[in-house]
C-alpha cells in the first residue's frame, strides 16, 4: 500500500541560534547536493513549529491538540544582538562607525516566522515554504527590516536509481551596511538599506546508487535574476542574470571511498554589461568514510573565467580546490576543518580570488551544556577594483554556549570578533558582535 501524507508546518521562531560556518560533509560531496541551500534557514538549530499533520494519528507529547490529525508545537526565540561596528568601517577613514543600537534607535530583536506545506508520497514529494526574517527595533519600530523568501519544490523518484527535482524561488531582501555596494567608503551614500529581489529556478537530479563498483551521476541547471529596488542611480548597473549548469560523477572504488569529478559552467550578465563573464570550473578528487569517527573529501582542479564585458578586465585561470574532514574523537566532541579556493564574481573588479580556511569544534560538556568554537581565516584578491589592485585578508573567531535550563527553555550566548586588513582605504575594520537569546519550545 502506498503511504502518503500531507503536512503543514507553521513556525514562529524569534531569532535563531548561531550555527557553524563549516558545512556538513553531505553538503560538499557533489554538485547535485547544492539544491538544499535555497536561502531558507534550514540549518538553524531552533526549529519551533506549529504543526498540523493530516495522516495516521501519532502519539505526541508536550503538544496542543488542534483537531483529530492536527497538533500544535509552539516555539519562540528572543535574540538580542549588540554590534560595535555596524558599518564595518575603520575609525581612521572619514566614514561612519556606529553600533547597531545607534543605527536602529535602540536595542533590536530578530524575529523569524516561517511556514511550510509539504506532501510526501512513496515516489514523489512537493513542498511550498515561506520565511520572514525581521530585525525589529525596540527604539523605533519603523526601522524594522524584513527579508522574505518563498520556495516551491517538486521531487520524483521513478526508479531506485533515478531521482529528479526542480523548483522556483523568490526572495526580497536587503544588503546590510558594510556589505555589497554599501561597504567601505560607500556607506555614506545610503541613508537606508539597499533592497533587492531575486527570482530563481532550478532543476536537477541523480542517476545511480552508492555501491562499490557502481557510478552515480549528478546534474543541475539554474537561473537567478537579481533586481535592485532603490537607489537606482547606483544599483541599476548591478542588476544581474546568472545561468549555471553542472554535472558530476561519483564512482565507489572501495566500499567507503569514491572517486569524484565535477564540472560547472556559469554565464553572468549585468545591467551595464561592464563585467559580463563566463566561467568553467573542473574538480577531481575523492570522498571517504574512513570510520564512524572520521570522514572527509578532497577535490582539486582548475577555474577559468573569461571576461566578456566592456570593462576590458583580463581573463583569469587559477587553481581551485575544496578540502575538508570531520573527526569525532568521542561521543561528545566533533571537529570539522575545511579549505577552499574559487573565483567569485565581484562587480567593481569583475571577480575576486577567494581563499578560505575554516575550523569548528563542538563539545557536549553535559547533557544540558554545549559549546561551539569556530575560527575562519581567508583572503580576497581583487585584481582590478575601481582602478586599484585591492587585497583584503581577514579572520574571525566565535564562541557560543547553549544551556538547557528545562527541556522547553534554553539560553544561549555568543561572542564573535572579526578583523579585516585591506590595502585600500575604507575597507579595514574590526568588529565585535555579542548575542544573547532565549529559546522556549514545547515540541
Amino acid at each position: 500500500m502506498q503511504k502518503k501524507r500531507l503536512v503543514v508546518y507553521l513556525s514562529a521562531a524569534l531569532g535563531a541560534t548561531v550555527t557553524a560556518d563549516v558545512s556538513a560533509l553531505s553538503d560538499k560531496t557533489n554538485i547535485g547536493d547544492s539544491w538544499k541551500g535555497w536561502g531558507l534557514s534550514q540549518s538553524r538549530a531552533v526549529e519551533g513549529s506549529v504543526q498540523f499533520e493530516l495522516s495516521e494519528s501519532e502519539s505526541v507529547e508536550a503538544s496542543v491538540s488542534a483537531g483529530t490529525f492536527a497538533w500544535m508545537y509552539p516555539s519562540i526565540t528572543l535574540k538580542m544582538v549588540v554590534d560595535d561596528n555596524y558599518y564595518n568601517t575603520d575609525d581612521e577613514n572619514q566614514v561612519r562607525k556606529e553600533s547597531n543600537i545607534d543605527v536602529n534607535g535602540g536595542p533590536s530583536i530578530e524575529i523569524n516566522p516561517r511556514a511550510a506545506l509539504e506532501y510526501e508520497g512513496e515516489a514523489s514529494y512537493a513542498r511550498f515554504s515561506g520565511e520572514l526574517v525581521g530585525d525589529v527595533s525596540l527604539g523605533d519600530f519603523n526601522d524594522t527590516l524584513w527579508n522574505t523568501v518563498v520556495v516551491a519544490e517538486l521531487g520524483w523518484l521513478p526508479t531506485e536509481k533515478l531521482s529528479l527535482w526542480g523548483g522556483i524561488g523568490w526572495e526580497y531582501g536587503f544588503e546590510e551596511y558594510g556589505q555589497g555596494l554599501a561597504s567601505g567608503p560607500n556607506v555614506v551614500l545610503f541613508p537606508d538599506h539597499i533592497e533587492y529581489d531575486i527570482w530563481s529556478a532550478r532543476i536537477g537530479g541523480t542517476y545511480g546508487v552508492d555501491e562499490h563498483g557502481a557510478p552515480k551521476l549528478n546534474f543541475e541547471a539554474s537561473r537567478e535574476e537579481k533586481y535592485y529596488q532603490n537607489y537606482r542611480q547606483y544599483t541599476a548597473d548591478r542588476d544581474s542574470v546568472i545561468d549555471t549548469i553542472g554535472g558530476g560523477i561519483d564512482f565507489w572504488v572501495q566500499p567507503n571511498t569514491a572517486a569524484v569529478f565535477d564540472v560547472r559552467y556559469s554565464d553572468s550578465e549585468y545591467g551595464d554589461s561592464l563585467f559580463d563573464n563566463t566561467q568553467w570550473r573542473y574538480l577531481l578528487g575523492a570522498k571517504w568514510y574512513a570510520t564512524y569517527q572520521t570522514q572527509g573529501y578532497v577535490r582539486l582542479g582548475w577555474t577559468e573565467k573569461e571576461m566578456n564585458g566592456s570593462a576590458q578586465v583580463e581573463d583569469a585561470s587559477e587553481a581551485s580546490w575544496e578540502v575538508g574532514a570531520d573527526w569525532k574523537p568521542s561521543p561528545f566532541a566533533n571537529v570539522a576543518v575545511s579549505a577552499s579556493r574559487d573565483l567569485v564574481d565581484e562587480y567593481f573588479s569583475g571577480y575576486m580570488d577567494v581563499k578560505e580556511y575554516r575550523a569548528t569544534w563542538r563539545h557536549q560538556w553535559e547533557s544540558h551544556l554545549a559549546s561551539r568554537l569556530t575560527y575562519n581565516i581567508g583572503e580576497r584578491d581583487y585584481p582590478v577594483y575601481v582602478g586599484t589592485d585591492r587585497f583584503d585578508d581577514y579572520w574571525d573567531i566565535e564562541l557560543a554556549i547553549d544551556y538547557e535550563f528545562r527541556p522547553w527553555l534554553n539560553f544561549g550566548v555568543s561572542a564573535r570578533h572579526t578583523d579585516q586588513d585591506s590595502n585600500t582605504a575604507g575597507y579595514s575594520y574590526k568588529e565585535n558582535v555579542y548575542t544573547l537569546q532565549v529559546d522556549m519550545s514545547f515540541d
